[in-house]
């Protein structure tokens, strides 16, 4: 990274970092400081801009935070434009509000970095816009990490469909929450505890809700399904709500959940928070399936997706690894970062095309 006191005239590539206070945002400036980013890409870096719901940030004008008002999105977006060089829009909250800039960002060829699920588990004309709209200005458009955190599983469903294979199946736990849970309680750990453990390891989403009620699971499931070709809104992605309903505390819980693991095991089978496509519906739901079946086995925060295609039509392929953390989600985001930069790399190198 450039000092911040460097010349701000040079040409870098220029960052504005949302959600810099957040879990996944403070884990990616851990990296960003620890990691070479100018040896390893050989452009420049500079954090242009740090914001996050209450304060911006313009380090390279001011050692002090500015207080932001309601409403002043356009007016940062605008200060951010005006930075030379290439710029990078990274965003690391989970916050609607930003989500609404991105065709703001992308129409003045701001590529946008995010693990933010919200813009993609929208409705299908937003998502189909997006798209549209960073392909007509030669803008980047990188959410690997709303699917997987670092797990490669939307950019292998696109490798699939670039070479003419087309999915037909899907079976997975997408939840690294529901995953660390389900393990920890069917080791006798009561729900409540597992919860706070979950959350003290930063594997529940920042609304905790939309994790126990099945929403997180559900909306990358509905990604994963719009790469894959597939067009879907969210009510097309039918499911249960893995919680009992009512608003409980989560200590009320734990005998319900302690008597569901104890049937489960008494029939040889676990309880598995299960993702599914079956070529015309999907499904994210609490299930039971045989103890040593493929998505039995996962190790507390593990992610596994298997694909049944047209060409692995009998043996599923399949990847599998931790799917939930905030440093391993900011490892993605970096990777991503740095796919966006070899993208511009060969816009200002174009002979680099042919090495």
């Amino acid at each position: 990274m450039r000092p911040l006191d460097s010349d701000p005239t040079e040409a870098c590539v220029q960052l504005c970092i949302v959600g810099h206070t957040g879990q996944v945002g403070r884990a990616l400036l851990n990296l960003l400081e620890a990691t070479a980013l100018d040896h390893l890409s050989g452009l420049n870096w500079r954090i242009a801009a740090l914001a996050n719901q209450s304060q911006v940030h313009w380090p390279q004008a001011s050692r002090a935070p500015e207080r932001r008002v309601p409403g002043d999105w356009p007016h940062i977006v605008a200060r951010f434009r005006q930075h030379r060089g290439p710029k990078f829009f990274v965003d690391c909250s989970a916050d609607e509000s930003v989500v609404a800039q991105y065709p703001l960002l992308l129409r003045h060829r701001i590529s946008i970095i995010t693990p933010n699920k919200l813009a993609f588990s929208a409705s299908q004309s937003f998502y189909a816009s997006l798209q549209r709209i960073a392909r007509q200005n030669g803008a980047g458009l990188h959410y690997e990490t709303t699917v997987g955190a670092s797990l490669p599983v939307l950019s292998t469903v696109r490798n699939l469909l670039r070479t003419g294979d087309r999915i037909t199946r899907v079976e997975a736990c997408l939840s690294g929450t529901w995953s660390y849970l389900l393990n920890r309680i069917h080791l006798g750990i009561a729900f409540s505890q597992a919860v706070e453990e979950a959350q003290t390891l930063g594997y529940v989403e920042p609304d905790p809700a939309a994790d126990l009620a099945g929403l997180d699971g559900r909306r990358k499931l509905l990604i994963l399904l719009r790469e894959a070709g597939l067009t879907c809104e969210p009510a097309d992605i039918t499911g249960d709500r893995p919680t009992p309903p009512g608003n409980r505390n989560l200590a009320d819980c734990d005998s319900h959940w302690s008597k569901r693991v104890s049937e489960a095991v008494s029939r040889g089978q676990r309880l598995v928070y299960r993702a599914g496509f079956d070529g015309s519906h999907a499904r994210v739901e609490l299930v039971t399936v045989p103890a040593g079946s493929i998505l039995a086995d996962l190790a507390p925060g593990e992610n596994r997706v298997c694909f049944w295609t047209r060409r692995y039509s009998t043996t599923p392929l399949s990847i599998a690894g931790p799917g939930a953390g905030p440093e391993l989600t900011a490892a993605g985001v970096l990777l991503d970062m740095l796919r966006a930069e070899a993208g511009l790399r060969l816009v200002i190198n174009p002979r680099e095309r042919t090495h």
